[in-house]
């Protein structure tokens, strides 16, 4: 019973260097996909209501989150 809900709360370290590491292009955006299918379905998920471990795991992905918003930004700034 618990492997689906690690399933579908998992990012996996890849996806997280992708996004933080890697130059914007076509597979960082396949990396922020991949993210933003988790966070909907964190968000979504009457399952993981009730997993005390979520209050943990919502800043970590909340703050993936918001670097992503900073590099996005970053980038437009810079190709002007």
């Amino acid at each position: 019973m618990l492997n689906p809900v690690i399933t579908q709360v998992t990012i996996s370290p890849a996806v997280v260097k992708t996004i933080s590491e890697r130059p914007i292009d076509h597979v960082w955006t396949t990396a922020l996909e991949e993210l933003n299918t988790r966070q909907k379905s964190m968000k979504s998920s009457e399952t993981l209501k009730d997993v005390k471990a979520m209050d943990d795991l919502k800043p970590l992905v909340d703050d993936l989150s918001d670097k992503v918003r900073l590099r996005s930004l970053w980038n437009v700034v810079n190709s002007f």
